[in-house]
């Protein structure tokens, strides 16, 4: 299926380089930051489809004429019924056709930590849910995370304050290429996406916070991008 691209936003690290520390090669993750047209988007109502596992930023209006983005996620917070004492909220991955080709191109997600990964590493050993696949029937389903106020619940959406960030890990459906995603409280239903970040070359990822640069900054960081290229290093 065909995607048109989007304005992407600067890329703040790349998978320029190989580090050898102690003798073992590792990859630096790339990190794509929503420092533009998109910083101030509200991608929390089920509106909207981030594509993830590539360096530019690119967001599709849902539903997708075409069909969802392969590796994209989605995610969508509200009153149930209308009902602002009933919150339902579901962070999910791309529908696939039947009969899609394998591995399926839908994300893993990251079970535990209900979205408070900060400092954690996104690794196989995690706790991931991962899409289904029936081979009779050719039908896939994307995994997804649920928000509700018991223990056993993906995550609690009445546990973040206003301008607090919560990180939703993923990995690719067959847990080998890792990354998350952060994004940021502006009421309990409305959320921002800051960036995202994953490593290409199948390396745990850390979670670190990741920060748009202010609008006074931008200036000074488009002329440092003109001199530097679109893609640095963190």
């Amino acid at each position: 299926m065909s995607h048109g691209k989007r304005p992407s936003t600067r890329v703040a690290a790349s998978i320029a380089a190989v580090l050898l520390i102690g003798g073992i090669a590792m990859a630096e993750p790339i990190v794509v930051l929503n420092d533009g047209e998109y910083r101030d988007l509200i991608i929390s109502r089920g509106e909207y489809r981030i594509h993830i596992f590539q360096d530019t930023l690119e967001i599709d209006p849902w539903p997708t004429p075409g069909g969802d983005a392969l590796n994209s996620l989605i995610v969508n917070f509200e009153f149930e019924f209308g009902d602002p004492t009933r919150v339902s909220g579901v962070i999910a991955g791309n529908m696939l056709p039947d009969f899609p080709p394998l591995p399926l191109h839908s994300p893993s997600l990251v079970a535990d930590g209900g979205l408070r990964l900060e400092n954690s590493i996104i690794e196989a050993t995690k706790d991931f849910v991962s899409p289904s696949y029936d081979s009779d029937t050719g039908d896939s389903r994307p995994a997804f995370l649920a928000h509700g106020t018991s223990a056993f619940d993906s995550f609690n959406l009445y546990t973040f304050d206003d301008g607090d960030v919560a990180y939703i890990g993923f990995a690719d459906s067959e847990i080998t290429h890792f990354g998350y995603m952060q994004i940021q409280r502006v009421n309990v239903l409305d959320w921002k996406l800051i960036g995202y970040a994953y490593d290409p070359s199948g390396a745990p990822v850390t979670v670190n916070r990741l920060y748009v640069p202010s609008t006074s900054t931008l200036g000074f960081a488009g002329i440092a991008a003109g001199v530097l290229g679109r893609k640095k290093r963190i």
